[in-house]
């Protein structure tokens, strides 16, 4: 009797489906008419291999292992990413080299509806996808399998088919089975549209694409707008531009004003040269036109032209007007004009009642190179000119009884913007004329004229920004006359020289000229519109805050190529020793500059690592001071999660130069010098340079914190040194006793290491210890510059006594006599100490050498 015959299996199928076969991506999908809001999910995903036959070597169709390895790696690599489909019909994808802040490239999606998204290109997943839906996301990791595990690894296995499966969510689950293809080619499958699976959607041409590098451009009126950016390919042709603004208005009143403003710009007639056009072909209804749109280009380049159909919508919660290129028979091609292809985008959202958001996103297509100076003169402006437009046309018609202070900020900033090309013109004409203008407009600068018709001269005066010898005027609001008006105006650039801070300058001006303060009681808005202004120039000139940072980096710069210097002579001199104190003392700055650092950065909320490095970047190439005056002079706020103000951190570093390089390195220069068998007059100049540095670092620090009307009004009871008037003879006067004190206090202790090392030793610690105890009995130990546990503030705190101590001694600096850093009493007690010290160090050397 024979046994039946078994079975013959057909299909052996394999399925791997791991936990940990997972990956999250941000994504959104569009196509024409439609586009998700960005959201993510948690993809899971399985793979299920087909074969005829197990192999009879291993008994597997394939190694479990070897499939859980190729989908770990895929799962790796799309992680935690936003997935751009580089074959959508619908994104506008730009490539942005690297600029500062972020120092990294970036990758810009602007979507049908105008919307726009920038993306650092690290966080990016470029797929070949013409969607980001979870079925042709199956094709791509289809692809990327057969790369892992080999097309003729699995035939041999007689593998022949894979399936795909992809869940976004549980129970929302695509798959695929695909057959395994014999020399199979992954870059050939994705650059065919996985051989031709899915439609391909489009060419999309990144701005930059191939060897044309993107160019970036930031509009000036960054400062007024949300954002302004321009790109602009290599050759001119290609650009996209964006510009976002805060509109202070009520949603409706911004509709209704860019509706008509753009019906009457539409509808300009032709001018007498050249093409230059704007005229309606067909006006289709109140909600849609067609226009035609022709401009001169500087010759030899050919001129433009374009045929747009313009539609106005109203959305459920915004409002969009759109401008696409068409073709008209209205408008027929003009020999030599070449054509251009665009698309504009405006969107009005609402914020509040009262603020409306607005963005303005256009994309050009010149057809044909062109200057990329000649591009962006076109561009840039056209990113920016509408939301500004509506900006400071809001700005304009708002009353004085509802003008707040964000209003008068956006006053001045448009002040210096809309009077940038006249203002450094020797003629005052054609500032006076636009002036004029500026003023007719502002309903609120137009009421202050009705009662003090002097201040159009007066803001021309400040405009125009001369430096000047001031004269003084102590007259009435009532009383004041142009002529006096015009000596106010002149004393605004002195007013700026002489502080670090717009704040601080208009504080001086305002308390030098008794009529300002009449009118800043009258108008509440003068003084945040001059704070404006203050800073827009700022910014501009050349003494303004490049000479305070370049000035703070330049001393900084000095006091090291001396110190280098003095290493150098030590060494070739035989002083090893001393030259190894000096570098030890340079260490230790660099060191307490990096542990500021540190602190400042630890509790950073956006781009925490990127700002560590930058910082200690300034740290060793000793540019850290220049860097903090720059922040402090141009207003920079504080960032979020940041332990110090900017003006704090530039004390801060200001004092660990102090301490730790500044004080002991001039005290050990003057040893070398007073030990040295001959005198140089290298090391006397080193000297010098030394003392004009702590000097000038103790003085700024002082001036800094005195005048900034911030940390005055925190700080009433002790600050105000500083006078409202003469500031600059106070700077001089603080400049000229903290040079006196630091020559008096290092050559006593220069003096008494000569007479006596151990001395000096038990000088420096019973002077240190008095003064702890002092604080101590006064319970006034504990000082922390910035939040810390109390545990890390206690250990700090006679650490930070000692400093403060220091910096007193050695500089004398008046602003740290307030009560809880040094105390008035104690300051007195520490200046005279060290006076007296200097007698005692004299009288000792002086007993030692008649021994």
């Amino acid at each position: 009797m024979s046994l039946p015959s078994l079975p013959t299996p057909s299909t052996f199928s394999v399925a791997v489906a791991k936990q940990e076969f997972k990956f999250n991506l941000a994504h959104f999908v569009a196509f024409p008419g439609f586009r998700e809001r960005l959201h993510g999910h948690n993809y899971h995903m399985s793979i299920t291999l087909h074969s005829s036959q197990i192999s009879k070597n291993d008994g597997y169709v394939l190694d479990f292992g070897d499939v859980k390895t190729a989908v770990r790696k895929i799962c790796k690599g799309m992680n935690e990413r936003v997935v751009i489909p580089t074959k959508s019909n619908v994104l506008t994808i730009s490539s942005l080299p690297a600029t500062p802040p972020s120092n990294q490239p970036h990758i810009s999606l602007i979507c049908e509806d105008g919307s726009l998204f920038v993306f650092p290109l690290d966080d990016c997943l470029l797929l070949p996808l013409v969607h980001s839906t979870v079925e042709e996301m199956t094709l791509y990791i289809y692809g990327r399998v057969l790369a892992e595990l080999g097309a003729e690894s699995l035939l041999a296995r007689d593998i022949s088919e894979i399936t795909i499966a992809v869940a976004e969510a549980p129970g929302q689950e695509a798959s695929v089975t695909l057959k395994v293809l014999p020399d199979f080619d992954v870059d050939r499958w994705e650059e065919t549209g996985f051989n031709g699976a899915i439609v391909k959607g489009g060419e999309v041409k990144p701005c930059g694409a191939g060897d044309q590098k993107a160019i970036l451009k930031t509009i000036k009126t960054s400062s007024l707008l949300d954002n302004a950016v321009a790109m602009v390919s290599k050759d001119g042709r290609e650009n996209v531009v964006q510009a976002s603004g805060t509109i202070r208005a009520s949603f409706m009143s911004v509709v209704a004003y860019m509706f008509v403003a753009e019906q009457g710009h539409h509808q300009i007639t032709k001018e007498e040269q050249g093409i230059n056009q704007h005229r309606v072909v067909q006006h289709e209804n109140d909600h849609a036109l067609v226009f035609h749109w022709g401009f001169n280009m500087p010759s030899p380049v050919s001129d433009r032209d374009g045929v747009f159909r313009c539609i106005t919508q109203k959305l459920e919660d915004d409002c969009i007007m759109s401008a696409e290129s068409i073709e008209h028979d209205q408008a027929p091609h003009q020999d030599g004009v070449v054509r251009i292809v665009a698309r504009r985008l405006l969107r009005f959202s609402p914020v509040s009642p009262t603020v409306t958001r607005f963005t303005a996103t256009s994309t050009f297509d010149f057809r044909g190179s062109i200057p990329v100076f000649v591009s962006k003169s076109f561009t840039t402006p056209a990113a920016a000119r509408a939301p500004l437009a509506a900006l400071r046309y809001f700005n304009q018609v708002k009353r004085a009884e509802a003008f707040e202070a964000a209003d008068a900020k956006e006053l001045g900033q448009l002040l210096v913007l809309d009077t940038d090309d006249v203002r450094g013109k020797r003629d005052p004409d054609p500032l006076e004329a636009k002036l004029r203008t500026f003023v007719n407009r502002s309903a609120v600068l137009r009421g202050a004229r009705s009662t003090c018709p002097w201040i159009e001269v007066m803001l021309k005066e400040v405009l125009r920004n001369r430096l000047r010898v001031p004269k003084g005027c102590d007259k009435a609001l009532a009383e004041i006359t142009e002529g006096d008006a015009r000596k106010a105006g002149r004393a605004f650039a002195n007013a700026l020289v002489a502080n670090a801070t717009a704040e601080a300058a208009v504080d001086e001006w305002v308390m030098t000229y008794p009529a300002l303060g009449g009118l800043e009681e009258r108008y509440d808005f003068v003084r945040p519109m001059m704070n404006a202004v203050g800073g827009a120039i700022l910014a501009q000139v050349a003494w303004g805050v490049k000479f305070r940072a370049f000035l703070g980096a330049g001393v900084s710069w000095a006091d090291t190529a001396s110190d280098a210097y003095m290493v150098s002579d030590f060494f070739a001199t035989g002083r090893s020793g001393a030259a190894a104190g000096l570098l030890a003392m340079v260490g230790a700055n660099l060191g307490a500059q990096s542990l500021i650092v540190y602190m400042q950065t630890q509790g950073l909320k956006k781009d925490k690592w990127r700002s560590m490095l930058f910082e200690f970047l300034t740290v060793i190439t000793f540019s850290k001071p220049g860097v903090d005056a720059y922040r402090v002079a141009s207003g920079v706020e504080q960032q979020a999660g940041a332990a110090f103000a900017p003006l704090k951190e530039m004390v801060a570093t200001k004092m660990s130069e102090l301490v730790f390089e500044a004080a002991p390195g001039l005290v050990l220069q003057m040893v070398a010098l007073m030990t040295a068998e001959r005198m140089s007059k290298t090391a006397i100049l080193s000297i010098l340079i030394s003392v004009a540095s702590t000097a000038l670092t103790a003085t700024t620090m002082s001036y800094d914190m005195e005048t900034d009307p911030g940390y005055k009004k925190r700080n009433r009871e002790w600050m105000g040194i500083i006078p409202d008037l003469g500031r600059t003879k106070a700077f001089a006067t603080i400049f000229v006793m903290c040079a006196c004190q630091a020559c008096a206090k290092a050559m006593a202790t220069a003096l008494l290491v000569i007479t006596n090392r151990s001395w000096f030793v038990y000088y420096f610690m019973a002077d240190h210890a008095l003064h702890l105890a002092y604080k101590i009995a006064r319970r006034d130990i504990v000082y922390a510059p910035a939040p810390m546990p109390p545990v890390a503030s206690n250990m700090l705190a006679p650490i930070i006594r000692v400093v403060f101590k220091v910096v007193v001694d050695f500089t004398g600096t008046p602003t740290f006599r307030v009560p809880f850093i040094h105390g008035g009493g104690y300051w007195l007690f520490s200046l005279a100490s060290s006076q007296a010290s200097v007698f005692l160090a004299v009288y000792l050397y002086s007993t030692k050498e008649k021994r």
